[in-house]
Formats: structure tokens, sequence, C-alpha cells
């Protein structure tokens, strides 16, 4: 016969067997009053214990009943611990959403849980999570050399580049077009040095001149006051790219006084 949980619950009361009231109110699903019991009696309930338990039986609640135990003030039981007890069974899902919740503070000492977040997502098959975490922009202590090379991994270009400061890593993220929206592309060349910038081009055409032509074309016509006409004429005829070089002279000619753009377009 199954018992009626409410009726054992005033017998426990009762009784005063804290373990057994406390056990009650978690498979009532009633966990404020957890915390409540506890204070009211002094009680110290083990909750990683009964974390542990309710994980296995009800994921969706262990998440409810953790995210009220880091709320406490102060919290009944640690953040990463917590953590550590839903990926022991690879609850992705219910690790992301009590981490946002226990994380929305974006407090700097957080910084090594935000990037286990990202991580869990990154490398868990789940990297359209991980975008859209980086969308909302509620995280800013993470590790972002980490993250960089996950979002990379993950196939999350445009992301990568977000976050690498490596010159070596830019050019090699920087060859995956196909995949890097080409607007953000070519306002991500503002933030490159015109050393590294005019490298990043070298690799564009030397990786698949045809394909790329066009984007070089449009960046090179956007920044050639920093990258100077001269470098840029120079990146062309290396390649022997005379459409390129046609397409650049022809979009900047309008704006320059420089010599050597006007004789090449002639």
């Amino acid at each position: 016969a199954t018992v009626d949980p409410k009726m054992a619950l005033a017998i426990y009361l009762r009784g005063n067997a804290p373990e057994k009231v406390v056990n009650c109110f978690v498979h009532m699903g009633d966990f404020a009053s957890v915390a409540a019991y506890a204070r009211k009696t002094g009680y110290n309930p083990d909750y990683v214990i009964l974390l542990q338990n309710l994980v296995r039986q009800d994921p969706k609640k262990a998440e409810a009943f953790a995210k009220l135990l880091v709320a406490e003030q102060p919290p009944l039981v640690n953040v990463g611990v917590v953590v550590d007890i839903f990926m022991q069974l690879n609850r992705i899902q219910e690790t992301t959403a009590f981490l946002l919740e226990a994380l929305k503070g974006n407090r700097p000492e957080d910084g090594p849980l935000q990037t286990r977040l990202l991580e869990i997502n990154l490398l868990g098959g789940a990297p359209q999570v991980a975008d859209a975490i980086f969308a909302s922009e509620m995280f800013t202590h993470y590790d972002r050399a980490r993250v960089a090379k996950l979002c990379e991994k993950a196939g999350l270009f445009q992301r990568a580049l977000e976050h690498s400061n490596d010159p070596a890593d830019i050019k090699r993220i920087i060859l995956y077009t196909q995949a890097i929206n080409p607007e953000f592309l070519v306002n991500f060349f503002a933030t490159l040095s015109p050393a590294d910038a005019l490298e990043c081009l070298n690799s564009l055409l030397q990786h698949n001149l045809k394909a790329n032509l066009a984007l070089v074309v449009q960046i090179a016509s956007k920044y050639y006051e920093q990258l100077t006409p001269a470098a840029l004429i120079d990146l062309f005829e290396r390649f022997k790219s005379f459409e390129g070089l046609y397409y650049f002279c022809g979009a900047v000619l309008p704006f320059s006084q420089d010599k050597q753009l006007h004789f090449k377009y002639i």
C-alpha cells in the first residue's frame, strides 16, 4: 500500500524525526519548507546527499531544489558541488539551467564557473546554447582564451574570432569564411593591427583566391588608408590577381590622391 506523504509528514513532525521530515518535504517537492524547517529546528540536513538521491529520481525537481539551496543566504550548498552532482549523470540541460540562475550576478569570483558552463555546452554537443549565452552578454569573467579554442572546436568560428587575441589563431580561424557572417568579418578587421590585417588578407587569398577575392577587395577598400595602397597593390600583384587590383583601385580611386593607385588603375 502506498503511504500518504502528508500523513507520514505529520507523524514524523510529531515524533521529532528531522531526517524523515526533510525527506518527506523533498519527496513532496516542497523545497522551500526544507530550509525553513532546518532554520526553525536547528537541524542541519546533508543537502549533498539529498540532491544526489533526487537527481537520480527526478532531475527537473533536483534542478529546482538546487536553485533554492544556492539562493539562501549564505548558500546551503556549494555551486561547484551541485555542478559535479548533475554532471556525474551528464545532465547538461539541468546543469545549464541551474548555473544560469546561480551565476546571474556576473561576479568576478564566478569566472571559473562561467567558463565551466560554456565548456559543458561547447564540449557536450550543445554549441547553440553556448551561442545564446554569448548573445545574452550576461557573463564577462570567463577564460576567453580557453573559450576561444572550444568555440573553434565546436564550429562556432565567429565566436572563436571574437574571443581570440593570438594572431596565429586568428589567421587560422579566419579561413572558415563560409561559416562566418561577411559583415562581421569586414568589421573584425578594424580590431587588427595593419601588419596582422595584411597577413590575414594574404592567408585568405592563399587559401582560396576565387572564393575570397570579393571579400578581400571589400576589406582592402574599407581600410586602405591604414593598410596603405602600396601594400594592398603589392598583395594583389603577388597573387597575379589583376581582377582584384582593378576592383580595389576602382573602389578607392574617387577618395584617394595616391599616384600609384591612379597609375595602376589606368
